[in-house]
């Protein structure tokens, strides 16, 4: 808490309050649906502004199991990125979210759209082998997804 007087005394003395101050506030007060490790999520997520992401889920509507990390999934499964474990995988276009069928897991899963604002938690893009439109979501504590959720197709 004292880290937050100190940057909030120095950005207020330097009439900073563009993005880098607003960042750093959402940084330090908001909590998360689960326990983070030590600089998670990175200084290079951002809050989204009512964008659109999609995500595959395996029912529709889905549960709030949908939406648990892959840390909390699988526990004793070893991840080489222990804060991208515990994030969850959302996409910024629906073709994107469809190149999973690639994977046979997520064969016939379902694909759902949701808006995601403020209070949803902080987002970042992390391309991956499938897609350049993924992200990596970090839940806040308290935001449920579920009644969002619209249906927007299939994994092929």
């Amino acid at each position: 808490m004292l880290k937050i007087f100190e940057n909030y005394l120095y950005f207020s003395a330097n009439n900073v309050y563009n993005e880098e101050f607003l960042n750093f506030m959402v940084h330090s007060i908001m909590d998360w649906a689960e326990d983070l490790p030590e600089g998670c999520p990175p200084e290079d997520t951002v809050a989204p502004n009512a964008e659109i992401f999609f995500r595959a889920v395996l029912t529709f509507p889905p549960t709030e199991s949908d939406f648990y990390s892959p840390r909390k999934l699988y526990p004793d499964k070893e991840y080489s990125n222990e804060c991208e474990a515990k994030a969850l995988s959302v996409f910024s276009t629906l073709d994107g979210c469809q190149r999973l069928q690639r994977f046979s897991f997520f064969r016939n899963h379902l694909i759902t759209s949701l808006p995601l604002g403020t209070g949803c938690g902080l987002i970042k893009s992390n391309p991956s082998a499938t897609s350049n439109t993924h992200y990596d979501w970090w839940l806040a504590a308290g935001f449920n997804p579920v009644p969002l959720c619209t249906e927007a197709g299939r994994v092929l």
